[in-house]
């Protein structure tokens, strides 16, 4: 499994830059529910209350997503059922 996220976290280091360079970054802020601690090497770990931001280009893997942490603005996979869209940001509030 790990090969397999470690491939498309290459993908999506890839259309962040790249959606970067043409002004179309589409990034969403999530809200962790619960606590993770990192699995793999290509894990993120975070605690409930830690808000991160998914790129909304990259596909869904196995239940898992490519996120940056917004604090330590480490990468890494975080578990999708354990985060909820953060309506709190400001383009929520719009």
């Amino acid at each position: 499994m790990f090969k397999s996220r470690s491939k498309h976290f290459e993908s999506f280091m890839y259309t962040t830059f790249i959606t970067y360079l043409e002004g179309e970054s589409s990034p969403h802020k999530v809200r962790a529910l619960y606590n993770f601690d990192a699995i793999n090497d290509g894990d993120l770990s975070f605690k409930k209350g830690d808000i991160m931001e998914v790129d909304e280009t990259t596909q869904e893997t196995d239940g898992w997503w490519l996120a940056v942490h917004c604090d330590t603005h480490k990468r890494g996979y975080i578990p999708s059922k354990y985060v909820i869209k953060d309506d709190t940001s400001p383009q929520a509030q719009e």
